[in-house]
């Protein structure tokens, strides 16, 4: 998320509106063995996004900025 912005968007055209146009840094990631996205703009990883998926439905998105918490993280590139 965007600093300022809303602390917790609702429902899927909501949340699809607010990452329009923001996936540019955005990779698909492992993370700590899990499927999520790496925001890195010029390298540099400023927040990790942890989906939470059930019946094959994005049901929750965690959003995690804290650099102490970044750093403890495995963050693995998906293979091929």
């Amino acid at each position: 998320m965007k600093l300022g912005s809303a602390a917790e968007v609702r429902g899927a055209e909501a949340v699809a509106a607010f990452f329009k146009g923001r996936a540019q840094a955005a990779t698909p990631v492992l993370i700590d063995g899990s499927v999520g996205i790496r925001v890195a703009p010029g390298g540099r990883l400023l927040l990790v996004l942890r989906p939470t998926i059930v019946d094959g439905r994005i049901i929750d998105v965690e959003a995690v900025a804290d650099r102490a918490t970044l750093a403890g993280l495995v963050l693995d590139d998906l293979p091929g």
